[in-house]
């Protein structure tokens, strides 16, 4: 699991931040990807076990279905916050939509 480093991200513009999480798009300089959406959700909005969730995002990193964005990385902040990283799909904004479960 990798820890988050901000400096990795050139932010392109924030779809939404509120108190439990902030989500945007951004070019990831360590994937060398251009246009990927990082979501970070705070660790104490986090209902659900931690470490379930980090593994299943650990686990479907890489994973390709054309129904599924694609997730890239996932791990934790210097804070413990999660945070995601998966490719941006234009055509199916619900795929970075807060009304999807993280």
């Amino acid at each position: 699991m990798r820890s988050f480093v901000p400096e990795r991200f050139a932010v392109i513009r924030t779809f939404r931040e509120d108190r439990s999480s902030k989500t945007f798009l951004a070019d990831d300089h360590l994937l060398g990807r251009e246009n990927v959406i990082v979501r970070i959700v705070r660790k104490d909005c986090i209902h659900a076990n931690r470490e379930q969730l980090i593994e299943h995002f650990s686990w479907a990193v890489g994973v390709h279905h054309s129904l599924f964005a694609t997730v890239l990385d996932a791990g934790l902040t210097k804070r413990q916050d999660l945070y995601f990283v998966r490719e941006f799909l234009p055509s199916r904004p619900d795929c970075y939509s807060l009304n999807v479960l993280i």
